[in-house]
């Protein structure tokens, strides 16, 4: 098992996994691409599509 699952199952009380996912590089980009705007959901619950945009 890796380091970083180890530390992660045992709750991290020393922050490696959080240490680990900031040196990790910029994040990606995130945009809604479903519902479209202007689209109104029928009930409570909705499909969505996301679209992911590599930022590094």
């Amino acid at each position: 098992m890796s380091d970083l699952v180890q530390a992660k199952l045992g709750g991290d009380p020393e922050g490696v996994v959080a240490a680990a996912v900031l040196d990790s590089g910029p994040v990606p980009q995130v945009r809604l691409a479903l519902p479209l705007p202007g689209q109104r959901a029928a009930g409570e619950m909705v499909d969505a599509s996301i679209e992911l945009t590599d930022a590094g």
